[in-house]
């Protein structure tokens, strides 16, 4: 996933996150956590499934953190409303966000990639060259 769309999404994929991590950890409660099947293909324990689900969820969850992190210090308080406004907005195209924001079209467009280059870079920072998404 690109940082654009990371950060254009982002309450969409903490909302999908924290539903998912929900389902994983309280969806199956009418089985036990011990319970173990034998199937045809070997042993199926749901707890070693839930702590596989988790793990996966871990990488979601790094990214997630790290943009959150960035939004709540890195964030230049006078993008806040744009970023805000993109979320909201970004359905209907610039020219809407702009309408929201007080800004031109291309001033929301420019200062929308210097954010996302801003969060890249951050990221890039954090993750000390892996690569993250």
């Amino acid at each position: 996933m690109s940082y654009k769309r990371l950060l254009l999404y982002f309450p969409q994929n903490w909302l999908a996150y924290r539903e998912n991590e929900e389902q994983v950890l309280y969806g199956g409660w009418e089985r036990p956590f011990d319970d173990v099947k034998v199937t045809t293909g070997g042993i199926s324990d749901t707890t070693g499934n839930k702590a596989v689900a988790l793990a996966a969820l871990h990488d979601q969850l790094n990214r997630l953190n790290v943009v959150r992190q960035w939004i709540d210090h890195r964030l230049p308080p006078g993008d806040r409303r744009l970023l805000i406004s993109v979320w909201r907005y970004h359905e209907f195209g610039w020219l809407t966000t702009a309408r929201n924001t007080g800004l031109g079209v291309s001033e929301c467009k420019r200062r929308w990639n210097r954010l996302t280059t801003d969060l890249e870079n951050h990221t890039r920072k954090v993750f000390a060259g892996r690569v993250c998404v």
